[in-house]
């Protein structure tokens, strides 16, 4: 009896958390993120992502990324994936895929 009990707690458990994790706003994603590697992202990231060609933001940009005060979860998937190489980054705390433009009020 108190085995199935048990078993069925963590069913539940587990069930509340793949809710939440779907749940999870990129800021969240980010914090998340930001907290598994901000001990082992080396500084020199932002230089080797910067001098391999990277246009979408500035050195400066990048490095308020890495040191959490501008929140940007696709910006910090690049700065763990060139820093990080052998990190593999969760599914779940990669961007939601945008959603297909649908027209606001259809014809």
């Amino acid at each position: 009896m108190f085995v199935r009990h048990n078993t069925t707690h963590l069913q539940e458990s587990t069930l509340r958390l793949n809710c939440v994790i779907q749940a999870m706003t990129d800021k969240q994603k980010y914090y998340y993120l930001y907290a598994e590697v901000c001990e082992t992202l080396p500084i020199g990231a932002i230089d080797l992502l910067v001098r391999s060609g990277f246009e979408e933001a500035s050195a400066r940009t990048l490095i308020t990324v890495r040191q959490g005060r501008l929140i940007n979860l696709p910006l910090l998937i690049k700065l763990v994936e060139v820093g990080l190489p052998d990190y593999n980054i969760p599914e779940f705390l990669r961007p939601a895929p945008a959603a297909a433009a649908a027209p606001l009020f259809p014809r």
